[in-house]
């Protein structure tokens, strides 16, 4: 299948199923963001909360406001229309890396499945919701660019991408950033980790308002949001129970533990390189590291590393059925996605059906 098809067939696939699972399923602190997106729309004077303005999350309220200009539509079914579309794009932008990096499996489409349909969607926020897609595909984006040697569009795309994942929770993209820089410079040069920088730069400022409106009170919210999550709650923790996060995280436990050996021992197939690899664990560990040692821990915090570690472990294993020898690779590599989507649809249906129960 072309590449322009699986695109294409995953987006629309990322619209349907998306839409069916936001109408059955209340997403965290909605109503918050829509008022904030009216006032934003407006551009009255209560259009910059500095509690919720610490994301900023601009990258979904300025898409829902043209969605509400140009339909007439309300500024809810705009606002969550808004991620629904950013999650379709990224997971069907990601879906054809996977294809580009795995073009003789069925990856691709575990990959996509598990990005639309996912426990995590339960337990977040709206920036939390469309950030956990798009740190995959940063991830995705920097595994291709390592593969092709440094196609330039790369580097451009990598920066928009960080740009946009700024505008959305500014905390995970200023952890990113600093890393990523640093591996573009080592792994390649002044001139390309420049261009990575310019590009996020203006990424952000492009598609954050607050930073043409009240760029003083939009940095100063964002200071005061990580005062918030080490030092206010530093008296009375909210810490989140380790064996619920196990849970939780059980495939990204395992694609965790199964890039070990990958990495350990270069005779095993990979996709991705052992350097990229190795930096994306030590990413993962830094950010949950940052995060367990937090005084404020809530699931949706851990949600891009979870996702990531899922999709690592289906681009991982898959690579391992292929090399079996046996003739029936494709059937072995088929099972285990289906396997894969399977396990993710189950997951989704038994918490809608516990809401459901809990809802009577």
């Amino acid at each position: 299948m072309r590449l322009q098809h699986i695109f294409l067939l995953t987006f629309l696939a990322g619209i349907v199923l998306q839409s069916l699972f936001w109408q059955n399923n209340r997403l965290l602190d909605k109503g918050r963001w829509i008022v904030a997106t009216e006032h934003l729309s407006r551009l009255d004077y209560m259009m910059f909360d500095p509690f919720t303005y610490g994301y900023p999350g601009t990258a979904i309220m300025v898409p829902a406001i043209a969605i509400s200009l140009a339909t007439r539509v309300t500024m809810a079914s705009a606002f969550v229309g808004s991620i629904v579309i950013l999650v379709a794009l990224f997971t069907a932008c990601a879906t054809v890396i996977v294809k580009k990096l795995q073009p003789e499996n069925f990856s691709w489409i575990a990959v996509g499945a598990t990005l639309l349909i996912n426990q995590i969607y339960f337990a977040v926020t709206p920036p939390s919701a469309v950030i956990t897609p798009l740190f995959v595909l940063i991830a995705l984006v920097i595994a291709l660019m390592d593969k092709e040697k440094g196609s330039s569009y790369l580097f451009w795309l990598l920066g928009i991408l960080l740009g946009v994942a700024a505008s959305l929770r500014l905390d995970i993209a200023i952890v990113l950033t600093g890393p990523i820089l640093a591996f573009v410079y080592w792994g390649y040069s002044v001139k390309k980790t420049a261009q990575v920088a310019a590009s996020a730069v203006l990424a952000f400022l492009v598609t954050n308002p607050f930073m043409w409106l009240v760029p003083w009170h939009h940095l100063h919210a964002f200071a005061d949001k990580l005062f918030f999550h080490f030092f206010e709650f530093e008296s009375h923790p909210l810490h989140i129970a380790l064996p619920h996060l196990t849970m939780q995280s059980a495939l990204a436990l395992l694609g965790f533990a199964l890039a070990l050996p990958v990495v350990a021992y270069t005779k095993l197939p990979s996709p991705l390189s052992r350097r990229v690899l190795v930096f994306l664990m030590m990413i993962s560990v830094a950010i949950t590291g940052g995060i367990l040692m937090s005084s404020y821990q809530v699931l949706w915090y851990f949600a891009p590393m979870i996702m990531l570690w899922e999709v690592l472990l289906i681009i991982l294993a898959s690579e391992l059925t292929v090399h079996i020898r046996t003739r029936y690779v494709y059937i072995a590599n088929m099972a285990f996605c289906l396997l894969i989507i399977f396990w993710q649809s189950f997951m989704v249906l038994y918490r809608l059906s516990i809401d459901a129960v809990m809802n009577l």
